[in-house]
């Protein structure tokens, strides 16, 4: 339990960082075009805000995002399998 818990809150972390650095790198991009955001402090007040809101985006999409990849990755598996069908091949215990 604690360690599914602890296991949730990397996820959360990681993806939280993971969506901050990609907003730092597209607000740096855009950023780079003109000089006249950086002049005014709410440019700066607002790439706070629009990291703390991409922090939280991340935290909260991030065990999710990660339980649908996984949950894909478990069910294109699972297909590959062979069905019931296989099932007289081996002795049922």
């Amino acid at each position: 339990m604690s360690q599914l818990t602890y296991r949730t809150a990397v996820y959360r972390g990681a993806y939280a960082t993971v969506f901050v650095a990609a907003y730092l790198l597209l607000a740096a991009f855009l950023l780079s075009g003109g000089d006249s955001v950086s002049e005014s402090s709410t440019g700066v007040w607002g790439l706070m805000l629009g990291m703390a809101l991409a922090g939280t985006a991340g935290a909260i999409a991030g065990p999710a995002l990660h339980r649908r990849l996984f949950k894909s990755r478990a069910a294109r598996r699972a297909a590959h399998k062979p069905g019931k069908h296989s099932h007289h091949h081996h002795s049922h215990e």
